[in-house]
């Protein structure tokens, strides 16, 4: 897996802006067989969110994505954030070639990819997410994106998210909240890249950070990983299993990438 320099001035996240109001492919973090598209809002407050270059075919085709029941009472801010996900599919499967209409919800609330594909999809506040890749070239696929947290806030999730091996490892030419804030959403995207081999909740704490470069951190399993055997006991440390997690930041956003097998 190439690095991925920390991004600045005129690199793909911010040299995508022109693309508000429409979905657009984000050039950072490409891999071969990976498409990544990605669609920019603007928060307006008061539990609303109003599209940056809003467009009357942006607001018909966001409404034309059907919501899963649950969502149909939820603030305008969460549908359109659901709804904006589920563009960012489509448009990144139409990068691979694929054209099978938006993605619904399944029974475990994760997106239902068509046959041969694996996909993923996150939001902040002003910016979704969605990766999608052949299930013949990797075996899983984790996109996620944050907002910087704060100096009070990064404090708060590293009580949760942090064990004592990741704040050694954590890379040391961030900021403390930049740093918990990668940590934080590299594991998220590790999260949904394993699901849906491990189908159960994983804690944050048995996931470890063993080294970071610029570009690239790389997780193992900790001790306190549960074993995948009928007594779903603890399990030995598995040193022979690494995750890497690609990440990108600019603009005050962390963007994580955990892919499974395929070119690494």
């Amino acid at each position: 897996m190439s690095f991925i320099s920390i991004g600045g001035a005129g690199t793909p996240l911010t040299g995508d802006r022109q693309a508000y109001g429409q979905p657009f492919q984000l050039r950072a973090l490409q891999r071969p067989g990976l498409a990544i598209a990605g669609f920019w809002l603007a928060s307006s407050g008061a539990g609303q969110t109003s599209w940056a270059g809003s467009k009357e075919h942006v607001r018909q085709a966001l409404a034309r994505v059907p919501l899963p029941s649950e969502l149909e009472g939820a603030v305008a801010k969460r549908r359109d954030e659901y709804r904006a996900g589920r563009l960012c599919a489509v448009y990144a499967l139409g990068l691979l070639g694929i054209d099978s209409g938006v993605p619904g919800r399944g029974a475990d609330r994760l997106p239902r990819w068509p046959p041969g594909v694996l996909g993923s999809i996150s939001h902040c506040s002003d910016l979704a997410l969605s990766a999608v890749a052949p299930s013949d070239v990797y075996a899983g696929v984790g996109i996620d994106v944050e907002q910087c947290l704060d100096a009070d806030e990064a404090d708060t999730v590293a009580e949760v998210v942090a064990s004592g091996a990741d704040l050694l490892h954590l890379p040391g030419w961030l900021s403390r909240p930049m740093a918990v804030t990668l940590l934080f959403s590299a594991k998220e995207a590790i999260y949904k890249a394993i699901f849906p081999g491990v189908k159960r909740y994983v804690d944050f704490a048995e996931v470890c950070l063993h080294r970071a470069l610029p570009g690239l951190l790389v997780f193992r399993p900790s001790c306190e990983w549960q074993s995948a055997g009928p007594a779903h006991g603890r399990a030995p440390c598995h040193e022979h299993i690494e995750w890497p997690v690609a990440f990108h930041i600019e603009a005050g956003k962390v963007i994580t990438l955990c892919l499974l097998g395929g070119e690494s």
